[in-house]
């Protein structure tokens, strides 16, 4: 057996021991009556035969029979613990967000990191993460509009994460799960600026408080790498994304005559443009679909480190990439300012490469009048806030 075998084994074990005494459901399991064979007619539509089917069912892997069931036993007891817990890893499954996959690649993920290691961001973390729980082409295409302004590089427009949560099935199943959840995890999982967090606490004792903490937080996690699949949208696997190569394209651009460098000042605008339709800081996305994909997005993160808290005993291996990648954010004040640092974290290297070419534009004395500069200094604000890579042409601008 080989050593990665090994590891991958033992990391299995090490979560499994972790859920079993945390988190699986009891009284019920694969050697439950799957089929009802002995179980009188009329017992058969209770609450309870319901719910030992959809336990069943979802441990031995039949998630369409367990949905069926759980869906039933769900409506007989809306206001039920283990039905409401069950219903949402049934649905989570659903989705395709399988928590011992995910787990596993964020354990990998951990332990890959060493001295050369780039910073941890959320966006960089979700980014290593998106294969666990990922979208087809067209899954993405759903969730956004196509920006063809550079036919080459296609840039998707996302849709508010409420519109996308109603267009696509896995993000459906997904807010199911965050559904069922919600009156069971504590206010401080719930985030005050996330509309489907508003739900009424049970008014019942919480027998498994970690259960309900652990499928909130991947619930929200798959969320979560699904929208940074869209606001990163790239037409090539595993390379930056298109609007990243959109900046390349414009650190390529001659300026050696005004021409050229009214062409160069029209992309910048043009990119300031872009980059604030798919990644709006301020205001509703819209009156019926208020939250944007971005928001959307550090809803979720926020929400999965603070689940993770609520998660004693949780391998620090699993959480502690998203703790740390989402150490700066929590510590913010104000949901401007953590919104702010998300965009920042999406746009660092577009800062950057932004910020060595109008370095290497003023130092040539293109010919920037105090007008272009200011003009450039605003475009650079809306694509990259907080950036640590300034322009000094920007000095005592920004």
């Amino acid at each position: 057996m080989s050593g990665e075998v090994l590891v991958q084994l033992r990391f299995k074990r090490s979560l499994a021991v972790y859920l079993s005494s945390a988190l699986i459901f009891s009284g019920c399991g694969a050697g439950s009556n799957l089929f009802g064979l002995t179980v009188p007619p009329l017992h058969q539509e209770s609450f309870e035969h319901r719910l030992a089917m959809a336990q069943a069912a979802y441990d031995a892997g039949e998630l369409q029979t367990a949905k069926g069931n759980i869906d039933k036993a769900f409506q007989l007891d809306p206001n039920s613990e283990r039905a409401s817990l069950l219903y949402g890893f049934v649905y989570l499954s659903l989705a395709g967000a399988d928590p011992f996959s995910l787990a596993r690649r964020m354990s990998a993920e951990d332990d890959d990191e060493g001295e050369g290691a780039e910073e941890s961001s959320t966006t960089s973390e979700l980014s290593k993460l998106e294969a666990a729980v990922g979208l087809t082409e067209n899954e993405k295409l759903e969730l956004g509009t196509l920006d063809n302004s550079d036919v080459d590089l296609p840039v998707l427009i996302p849709l508010c994460a409420e519109k996308a949560r109603a267009v696509s099935e896995k993000l459906g199943f997904l807010a199911q799960a965050v559904y069922a959840a919600c009156p069971f995890v504590s206010d401080s999982a719930r985030m005050v600026m996330e509309p489907r967090h508003r739900c009424a606490p049970t008014k019942l004792h919480v027998n498994n408080s970690s259960k309900a903490h652990f499928l909130w937080a991947f619930a929200h996690l798959a969320e979560a790498l699904a929208f940074n699949s869209v606001l990163n949208y790239g037409t090539m696997s595993g390379e930056a994304s298109n609007l990243q190569k959109r900046v390349e394209k414009i650190k390529t651009m001659s300026v050696e005559t005004p021409k050229q460098l009214t062409e160069f000042l029209a992309s910048v605008d043009a990119l300031g443009d872009t980059v604030s339709a798919v990644l709006p800081v301020g205001g509703n996305c819209s009156t019926d679909y208020p939250t944007s994909m971005l928001v959307g997005t550090l809803n979720d993160m926020l929400a999965v480190s603070a689940a993770f808290g609520e998660l004693a005993g949780m391998p620090p291996s699993i959480v502690s990439g998203i703790k740390k990648s989402m150490a700066k954010i929590i510590t913010l004040s104000g949901n401007s300012a953590k919104i702010d640092t998300l965009k920042a974290d999406v746009t660092k290297k577009m800062g950057s490469t932004l910020a060595e070419k109008f370095d290497a534009l003023d130092a040539d004395g293109e010919g920037v009048t105090e007008d272009q500069r200011l003009r450039l200094c605003s475009s650079f604000a809306t694509i990259s806030p907080g950036s640590t890579s300034k322009p000094t042409m920007c000095d005592g601008i920004l």
